[in-house]
């Protein structure tokens, strides 16, 4: 059974031949990419695993929503704040 462009990236990243839909696998993160609305949430799910490891190399903040910030909680949210 042949497997969508989605599942074989998945299944590469998980050092498998083959993934199925449904199925729970632990990849091998390339490049993380966070825009400016979920980097409050995705540092609060760092801290529920109990890490603050990234890697900068490996990590993207993308700023493309609110360019300039208007307001202070979107600039310290881009961490912009005076």
């Amino acid at each position: 059974m042949s497997m969508t462009l989605t599942e074989k990236i998945l299944a590469r990243a998980a050092g498998r031949d083959a993934v199925i839909p449904g199925e729970v696998v632990t990849c091998q993160v390339d490049l993380v990419c966070v825009d400016e609305i979920q980097i409050a949430i995705f540092k609060r799910t760092l801290d529920q695993l109990g890490t603050d490891r990234v890697i900068p190399e490996k990590t993207v903040r993308a700023i493309d929503h609110f360019c300039p910030a208007t307001n202070l909680d979107q600039a310290k949210a881009k961490g912009l704040e005076p």
